[in-house]
């Protein structure tokens, strides 16, 4: 973690301090004193508070941007959109390149920020906006300019795909992949086009364009073929689960980096999903491993997930909400006796952290599977030896349906 270094009595003394705080921070991760390094931004921002020109717009405008990207990585998305705005609202002079290319950097930042937490619709603006105003940069001459460029159409890409408009998406794509040709060849720009590949894989895949899905996927691992960075190998694992490569193996590749990154995190869940469905195809079948190896997954998901959303990241959630079905039904046709306490697990805030009792969609799940667990109870009867087990589950099962209905009443 990037170490604070605190000006004296927490202020910045001079234009080269406030200089020095913006290059400091506008590549370092979130540090463990999070307050530390916002507080030294704060200060550049005091310096700086009413000077004119358009330096001190543009340098407060790239302390904006820093600020809300540390707090963004940081899961705080309500900070960091405050902080863009704040940014967004500076008089830059966009007739000079470096100030144009630092807006368009603002915009696709923010655009990051709101993707991370489905907001696609403001997302796609921002990203519109940015590609407008790199459009005119001098891209040939420029690397950095032309990178920026190649960022925006595939960012747009994820925000058409979010919106459900995936030929536009994939038309996104093919133009960010067009824009990173010239690029030399290093790592980054790897990363940058297989992530291009594989989300263009998963827009055509939902166009029903299976066999051009599928050389999408193969051409997104092909370029990471040998990466051993941590982003290489979340997109090249992601792309893995994409093609239908064993999700046991992809789960082993990338579970190390899930709590480290959110990517990582969603490309883990999505392939304990994959796992534990195979699994649920012998529901039915003969008693064995599967019921134990299958909740397990579920509950570790769903646990990872619950972790992410504590850190402000929502994007998982709608996987997460499968798995959570998933589980109910293993427990209530196989376990029953455990249904009540896996569906308090999941979505009771007093017992997990980060538990989504406020998603309609967990809520209604929940909701119906306790109720037709306890009709089958109660057509079970509770007569014979399995009566007192019976009581058992009746009861447990009526005290999650009480309390589900009291946690969903109270956020009515």
């Amino acid at each position: 973690m990037a170490e604070v270094f605190r000006h004296q009595d927490g202020l910045a003394s001079s234009m080269g301090d406030v200089l020095g705080i913006l290059e400091k921070w506008r590549h370092s991760p979130p540090p463990d004193d999070l307050d530390g390094a916002v507080a030294e931004l704060e200060a550049a921002f005091r310096f700086l508070k009413g000077a004119e020109g358009s330096m001190c717009a543009s340098v407060r405008l790239g302390l904006a941007m820093v600020l809300g990207n540390l707090h963004r990585d940081a899961g705080n998305t309500e900070q960091a959109l405050q902080a863009y705005d704040r940014g967004a609202q500076e008089s830059v002079d966009l007739s000079e390149n470096p100030a144009r290319n630092e807006m368009a950097n603002l915009h696709t930042n923010r655009a990051i920020a709101l993707l991370g937490v489905m907001d696609a619709a403001r997302a796609l603006e921002d990203l519109e906006k940015a590609i407008r105003l790199r459009e005119s940069l001098p891209l040939d001459e420029e690397p950095v300019f032309r990178w920026g460029f190649a960022a925006g159409w595939i960012n747009r890409g994820d925000a058409l795909r979010m919106l459900s408009r995936h030929d536009e998406a994939v038309a996104s794509y093919q133009r960010g992949l067009q824009e990173l040709e010239p690029l030399e060849p290093g790592e980054a720009v790897k990363w940058r086009r297989a992530v291009a590949w594989n989300n263009r894989g998963l827009a055509l895949r939902e166009l029903a364009r299976e066999e051009e899905a599928m050389a999408s996927f193969a051409k997104s691992i092909d370029e990471l073929e040998g990466g051993e960075e941590p982003r290489a190998v979340i997109a090249r694992s992601a792309a893995m689960l994409h093609r239908g490569d064993d999700p046991q193996q992809v789960l082993a590749i990338v579970s190390p980096l899930e709590r480290q990154s959110a990517e990582a995190a969603e490309v883990s869940l999505k392939a304990r999903h994959g796992l534990a469905r195979r699994l649920c195809d012998k529901l039915g079948g003969s008693e064995g491993d599967w019921i134990a190896d299958a909740t397990d997954l579920v509950e570790e998901g769903l646990e990872l997930e619950r972790a992410w959303e504590t850190a402000g990241v929502e994007s998982m959630r709608p996987v997460a909400c499968d798995l959570f079905r998933l589980g109910l039904r293993v427990y209530r046709i196989c376990q029953p006796q455990f249904l009540a306490e896996f569906v308090l697990e999941s979505l009771d805030p007093e017992v997990s952290d980060g538990a989504p009792v406020d998603d309609p969609h967990f809520q209604a799940a929940a909701v119906e599977e306790v109720g037709r667990a306890l009709r089958e109870s109660l057509e079970r009867g509770v007569s014979g030896e399995r009566g007192e087990k019976e009581l058992a589950i009746g009861k447990s099962l009526r005290a999650a349906d009480e309390r589900l209905a009291a946690l969903i009443t109270s956020r009515a």
